[in-house]
């Protein structure tokens, strides 16, 4: 694999395999399969269940040091199983949320120089994520932009000569769902994509967000005291669409300048984008 292959653990600690003088070998990790359901000989849907994929890794060591690669390696990896919390492998921007649920060392250490060893990987998200995020600001003042101002974010955006507004460009051949966080103090806070409207009727506080999640279809507002609010029967109902994904290609995003929130933007993939 020529991209560097990180893995990060649910304790948020990093294996860098390049700096570990690690080779993957040949491996699994960008093959994907659809299952499909059918009925009377027609295909009623797709789905990929429970995935194994299979890595082998070469350490190339020496003998000194052979026992603390095999400890480290076993304990950063089998604490996201003891814990059943997923770590991520990451390749560029993307991440693969799994387990790795089986370890076979072939060869423990070969000429004083190298030690190989298989993994094996489990998921239910079988799917590579990468998280693009668009800070929406709040204005202190109401007064518009004399000349338009170009930035530069995880997502390529332009600040027109009205407040509030943003083009967005979401790169990726579909649609992606989002999670849309608005920090208080506001009321009855919005923000509209292309034709959507995000609106939520209630009251935040200075020490509350509230978050509308697409995939998960829930509206929470959360404190900074752990308190957890359901707003899913205060959204705007003016549109059956309220959870619709963030369309491909590029939408205008909206919002009174108010408020701060935070867009991110979950593209996923089969495999992770060629580079």
């Amino acid at each position: 694999m020529r991209e560097n292959l990180i893995h990060v653990n649910s304790r948020n600690e990093v294996l860098d395999f390049k700096k570990l003088g690690t080779l993957v070998n040949y491996n699994e990790l960008r093959d994907y399969e659809w299952s499909y359901s059918s009925e009377n000989n027609v295909i009623t849907g797709f789905t990929k269940g429970i995935v194994k994929k299979t890595i082998p890794f070469v350490f190339f060591t020496n003998e000194d040091k052979a026992d603390e690669i095999k400890n480290k390696f076993y304990e950063h990896f089998d604490v996201d199983v003891l814990s059943e919390e997923p770590g991520y492998f990451k390749i560029g921007d993307y991440k693969y949320y799994c387990y790795l649920t089986k370890s076979k060392k072939t060869n423990y250490l070969i000429d004083k120089r190298y030690l190989e060893l298989s993994v094996e990987v489990t998921t239910d998200r079988a799917e590579w994520i990468n998280e693009k995020t668009l800070n929406l600001i709040m204005y202190s003042d109401k007064k518009s932009h004399s000349k338009e101002k170009k930035y530069i974010y995880s997502y390529p955006y332009i600040y027109s000569n009205q407040k509030g507004v943003v083009q967005v460009n979401n790169d990726s051949f579909i649609s992606c769902d989002f999670i849309l966080r608005i920090y208080g103090p506001c009321s009855n806070p919005f923000v509209k994509i292309g034709q959507v409207i995000y609106q939520v009727n209630s009251t935040l506080t200075n020490d509350e967000y509230l978050e509308i999640n697409t995939k998960e279809r829930t509206i929470f507002a959360y404190s900074k005291y752990g308190e957890k609010r359901d707003l899913f029967h205060f959204r705007g109902k003016e549109r059956s669409n309220f959870f619709e994904k963030f369309p491909s290609g590029t939408s205008t995003v909206a919002w009174n300048g108010m408020f701060k929130a935070e867009l991110i933007i979950y593209e996923t993939r089969g495999e992770p984008k060629w580079i």
